[in-house]
């Protein structure tokens, strides 16, 4: 019993042990010399390595030579720009015969109004050389030398794609046998997508005021879709939707004279053209996308009816009959913004199913609407939320 339990107390110690150096796995190298192994990531603004515990501890990228992780490798350099040096870390984007680095930032980083900066780098025999965007020819020419006139399709393009197919074809002329980096296409991933759903929404003729002027509105909307999948990261939709609405006003009366309660009940169809976009963030089969759409429609096929109550609340009394004349007339087209998030789900290589949900709002105009008089129209607003149910089938990986 006793070497049983020293057996399992050995093995729980290794496994403990196993753990610990496996969690322990990322190796950061200084410019002092010295070498430490820990649990290390990249700031955000890539100056700088930090413990993913020990906050204290945080290295310049100044002093550091370079950071390997399970997935990635890091190399310190140094970006000049508008006549000042500032230290940068820069992620390997090939390894290969010769290894590609590069560094994204966004517009305006330098304080410009600029677009995007890329910054890309070779590295050959632990030398890093930067990859001229000025002069982009005449750098290939003196880096690769007579390789540079055995490379057939030139891609002289400042961008990782371009800069990548040029180094596996100089990798290719160094060694015959080097395995080409794939470059990855723009479009990754294009599919079609069937949806529909509920709306829980309410209008704002703001010139009728009827108690606060807000009408309640369920609508069933069902659609078609295309979603272009953009390098993994980014998605966009192009939408086309049908929605029928289903609108009910407070109770009022109609003067001061008539003690008949009245409600008004009327029924439309909307069509709406969207174009959407978001944030692609997948967790293995599970998609998550919060983004935002914006889209112009029309609003049509409305009827209504005025409905009398035999039921007593505090009334809002109008001394003229607003419901007269046809106060919601939509003849104008609507223009709609959507922010949502969208969580999806893969069923098999082609199939997904998904569910949308966020807040709708459409602005357009009626007779009722914001400063209308006599036929004008004026602004109508009805916004509320939206809640889609949909599958997606994959055209294309």
């Amino acid at each position: 019993m006793v070497v049983r339990k020293r057996y399992f107390l050995t093995l729980l110690t290794a496994w403990t042990m196993c753990s610990f150096v496996y969690a322990q796995s990322d190796t950061l190298r200084l410019s002092n010399g010295r070498v430490l192994v820990g649990s290390y990531k990249v700031s955000h603004t890539l100056q700088e390595v930090e413990h993913k515990t020990k906050f204290n501890e945080v290295y310049r990228a100044k002093d550091v030579l370079s950071l390997s992780t399970a997935k990635r490798h890091y190399l310190s350099t140094d970006i000049r720009t508008k006549g000042e040096t500032s230290h940068y870390l820069v992620e390997r984007l090939v390894d290969s015969e010769v290894d590609l680095y590069g560094i994204d930032f966004p517009s305006g980083y330098f304080n410009t109004n600029s677009v995007a900066q890329s910054f890309f780098y070779f590295e050959k025999n632990g030398v890093l050389t930067y990859v001229n965007k000025g002069d982009i020819e005449g750098f290939y020419t003196s880096y690769f030398g007579d390789c540079y006139g055995w490379i057939p399709d030139k891609k002289l393009q400042y961008n990782e794609g371009s800069v990548t197919k040029m180094l596996n074809a100089y990798n290719k002329c160094l060694n015959p046998n080097a395995e080409e980096k794939v470059v990855e296409p723009v479009l990754t991933g294009l599919y079609l997508t069937a949806f529909g759903g509920i709306g829980r929404q309410s209008h704002y003729p703001l010139n009728t005021a009827f108690n606060g002027g807000r009408f309640k509105d369920v609508s069933n909307h069902f659609g078609l879709g295309l979603n272009f999948v953009i390098q993994h990261k980014f998605v966009i939709g192009l939408e086309a939707s049908h929605t029928q609405h289903s609108m009910s006003s407070p109770i009022f009366l109609v003067s001061l004279n008539d003690n008949s309660p009245i409600q008004l009940n009327a029924n439309f169809n909307s069509y709406c053209f969207q174009l959407s976009g978001a944030f692609n963030l997948r967790f293995n089969k599970l998609t998550i996308l919060p983004g935002a759409s914006v889209g112009v429609g029309k609003i049509y096929g409305y009827s209504d009816k005025q409905v009398q109550q035999n039921i007593f609340i505090n009334f809002t009394p109008y001394t003229i009959n607003p419901l007269a004349e046809a106060i919601f007339t939509f003849e104008e087209p609507f223009y709609n913004l959507y922010a949502f998030t969208t969580i999806g789900y893969d069923i098999g290589n082609k199939l997904g199913l998904f569910a949308r949900g966020g807040f709708d709002l459409k602005l357009t105009k009626s007779l009722a609407g914001e400063k209308s008089k006599g036929n004008k129209q004026g602004n109508h607003a009805i916004d509320g939320l939206l809640l889609s149910f949909g599958v997606a089938y994959k055209i294309k990986n």
